[in-house]
């Protein structure tokens, strides 16, 4: 199993940044969108099992339903789609 990212109950922290977690959905290609107000974010092979979905918020953002969102208010799901909506504005492209 690759190291990507994982607390540790022993030091009460995470392991591996954030930024490690969000390239490796990016490269996996994790994200995929259900419609104009949802994607869902696929589960890393060998990492985790989860599909998380996420929603669009009344101010143009993203929430999940991981507990790193319901914690901290932000997650490697929400910022990875927020870097790839990003560059697809960039590049022209839209979904």
């Amino acid at each position: 199993m690759e190291t990507i990212q994982y607390y540790d109950h022993i030091k009460q922290e995470l392991i591996h940044p954030q930024k490690t977690k969000i390239l490796k959905i990016l490269q996996h290609g994790c994200l995929k969108k259900v419609n104009t107000d949802s994607w869902i974010c696929r589960p890393i092979i060998n990492y985790n099992k989860t599909v998380y979905t996420l929603f669009r918020t009344p101010d143009g953002g993203w929430r999940c339903q991981c507990q790193g969102w319901k914690k901290h208010g932000r997650c490697s799901h929400s910022k990875a789609l927020e870097l790839t909506l990003n560059e697809t504005q960039k590049q022209g492209t839209f979904f």
